[in-house]
Parts: structure tokens; sequence; C-alpha cells
């Protein structure tokens, strides 16, 4: 029973710490970049086409954002991240940040 639980313990210990060194890792800063105020990719120079979210700022299709949109459960208003508790389009939305 003791060698049973010692082992238990050590398959849970090693479970865990490859969890944490296995962990998705986000895309690297270094891989964006601003030029003439267009987000663009610093390997190859060109803007970028997709939604996409570079120091707490939206950018659509490179420019950053102008109007109030929902990406991600998070509401940016202008590009930055919208605070409290606001409605957008009939729903109340929650953003303690």
């Amino acid at each position: 029973m003791r060698k049973h639980l010692l082992s238990t313990i050590a398959l849970s210990s090693i479970s865990t710490t490859s969890a944490i060194v296995q962990a998705p890792q986000e895309a690297s800063a270094a891989s964006y970049k601003i030029s003439k105020g267009k987000l663009v990719n610093s390997k190859t120079g060109k803007v970028f086409t997709s939604t996409l979210v570079y120091k707490n700022t939206l950018y659509v299709k490179g420019k950053r954002s102008t109007t109030t949109t929902l990406f991600k459960n998070t509401l940016y208003v202008k590009g930055k991240v919208k605070k409290g508790i606001v409605q957008y389009k009939g729903k109340f939305i929650n953003q303690a940040n």
C-alpha cells in the first residue's frame, strides 16, 4: 500500500511539472511592429489583414480600430478596452479589468 501511494504521488508530481513546462506560449511581440500607423509583420514587412490585439489595442486590417467592437468577449472603443459595465447592442458586458 505504501509503495502504491508513493508511486501515485511521484506520477502526479511528474504530470503537474510536465503540464507547466508544456504550457502554450503566446506569440512574441517581436513579430509585430507599428510602421507609419499600421501594424506590420516585422519579418516580412507586410501589413496584417486580420483582426488582432497588440499591446492592448485592437487592430483591424492593420489599422487601429476607430469604432466600437466586441472582439473575443472584450469591448473595444476606438481600439482601447472599455472598462466597467457597459451596454452594447442590447447586452450588458462586465469588464472589470
